[in-house]
């Protein structure tokens, strides 16, 4: 079997610097680059330094979920490809190689993978897995044997201890749980950073400035994240090549009092008048205010944003670190 393999940030392969010749290695998906995530990484730099290893970290393009494709579970991302292997940078000196994610590689049971890839490829001596890491193909589920091929390759074989909040660990389906219900000052504990999602900016209908509420209409198209429960949210918007983040609230959601069920994302800006129009922007969900509720009037629904206004206005004097995220 033959593999084609990318590989993101630090080199291509086929042309492995000599330091990869000895690695301890780390595999998986690493979405939203989380807090456990960041243990982890954190615990493969302190070994690699003891072992004298260079440490690797092994993702895949896609996830394995849309392959497999695995019946009632959602394939929404925390992130994109790319924003990950830029939070696992920022994380320390490591090397990083992203896998193609296909048939051929969902069919290699944990101990090809171990051998073919990790090893003969990758120079693998020793790995590190998460408290609850497995790979490997479920139809030849071999994972319990790795410690027996381990032991023959003269390979170490290390666990790392879960990251716990509130009693329980820190995981990403635990956090598509949290998005789900729109808890996200508890998304924002289990990842270490707000959650959000990018789009461009376009023209709207501009009922929103006619009652003193012009919103920003945030594309959704494309994005593959995972969205937050429907609602209305204090968020933060980050344009591009710009530190400062605006303060704001965002309707996710339908607009039932304009008989409009699509979810779409506008989002009012406080205190700022520029076009953003065509401007990719981010749109940061730091706290969930409210259900959408259908008004009789346009005077009721301005009435009721004026007053989310101010309550989103206090939440964000409340938690002043949310301010400068």
């Amino acid at each position: 079997m033959h593999f084609h393999f990318s590989a993101v940030a630090i080199f291509k392969f086929p042309h492995i610097p000599l330091s990869l010749n000895s690695s301890i290695v780390t595999v998986g998906m690493f979405d939203g680059v989380h807090i456990g995530h960041r243990h982890i990484v954190g615990t493969l730099i302190h070994e690699a330094e003891q072992r004298f290893l260079r440490p690797l970290v092994v993702t895949f393009d896609r996830h394995p979920r849309s392959v497999l494709g695995c019946s009632g579970v959602s394939q929404a991302l925390l992130c994109d490809a790319g924003e990950r292997v830029e939070r696992l940078q920022a994380l320390g000196d490591i090397d990083i190689v992203v896998l193609p994610f296909d048939k051929d590689m969902s069919q290699l049971s944990a101990c090809e993978f171990l051998r073919q890839i990790l090893v003969a490829r990758l120079g693998c001596r020793a790995i590190l897995l998460g408290y609850d890491n497995s790979f490997g193909s479920k139809h030849r589920d071999d994972f319990g044997q790795l410690p027996i091929l381990a032991d023959e390759l003269k390979i170490s074989l290390l666990r790392d201890n879960p990251i716990l909040i509130d009693g329980a660990p820190v995981s990403s389906s635990r956090i598509r749980k949290t998005i789900g219900a729109g808890d996200m000052v508890l998304t924002r504990r289990l990842l270490g950073h707000s959650y959000g999602v990018s789009g461009c900016v376009f023209s709207g209908r501009k009922v929103g400035r006619t009652i003193g509420f012009p919103t920003a209409n945030v594309s959704l198209a494309g994005s593959g994240r995972l969205l937050p429960k429907v609602g209305v949210y204090a968020v933060h918007v980050h344009r591009q090549d710009e530190n400062r983040a605006l303060l704001g609230m965002c309707n996710l959601g339908g607009q039932p009092t304009f008989g409009l069920d699509d979810v779409t994302l506008e989002v009012n800006i406080f205190d700022f008048s520029e076009s953003l129009y065509e401007e990719v922007v981010e749109v940061s969900f730091e706290w969930r205010l409210r259900d959408i509720v259908r008004f009789d009037t346009v005077d009721e629904l301005r009435a009721q944003l004026q007053s989310d206004q101010a309550a989103i206005r206090r939440w964000f004097a409340a938690n002043s670190p949310y301010d400068n995220v």
